[in-house]
Formats: C-alpha cells, structure tokens, sequence
C-alpha cells in the first residue's frame, strides 16, 4: 500500500477503484496448512501453496479460475521452461554453475 503513489502511479493503479488496473489473487484457506492460522498475511507467505490459489485476474482478464488456468489449452513445454530458466539464472548468478 503506497507503492504506487511512491512510483508516481497513482493515477493509474494503486487501489481498486474503476478505471484503474488492477491485479487481483484469490486465495483458499481451507487447505489442512491454511487452517487455524491467526494472521492470513503470515499464512499468505509462510504456509500457502500455489494450489491454494482459485482466482487471478490481471488487468480485468480472468487467468485462473477455480484453481484452474483459463484459456490455456496446451501442454507446457517444461525441457523448454527449464532451459530458459537455467539460461536466465546463469546470467543473474554467473558464479554459480546451473544444470
């Protein structure tokens, strides 16, 4: 909170208010590691998963829904993922060997 008006965006972001973007994360607390927590912002960091996750909209479009991703109708492509990945940490970590 605050960061957008630190950032000089607070005309365009910020809070959700029509006519500004937005990007939104629904999470479920029901899960056995989500249950019983007393502060939800530590549970949010510590305990949750990415399966806890129902709902993301970024910019009004929806891309996950009921745990589900929306729209994506193809296999991923996890060799490729894999090799990007490794290729983008050896640049921001040259020091350390990935493979």
């Amino acid at each position: 909170i605050g960061g957008a008006c630190a950032a000089g965006l607070d005309g365009v972001t910020g809070s959700i208010t029509p006519g500004k973007q937005a990007d939104v994360m629904l999470t479920r607390t029901d899960s056995p590691h989500m249950a019983g927590v007393c502060d939800p912002v530590a549970a949010l960091v510590l305990y949750a998963a990415a399966s806890d996750v129902d709902t993301v909209l970024v910019g009004g479009d929806v891309l996950k829904r009921g745990g589900a991703l929306v729209g994506y109708d193809r296999p991923l492509d996890w060799p490729g993922i894999s090799q990007r990945l490794s290729a983008i940490a050896s640049c921001a970590m040259p020091w350390r060997a990935i493979g």
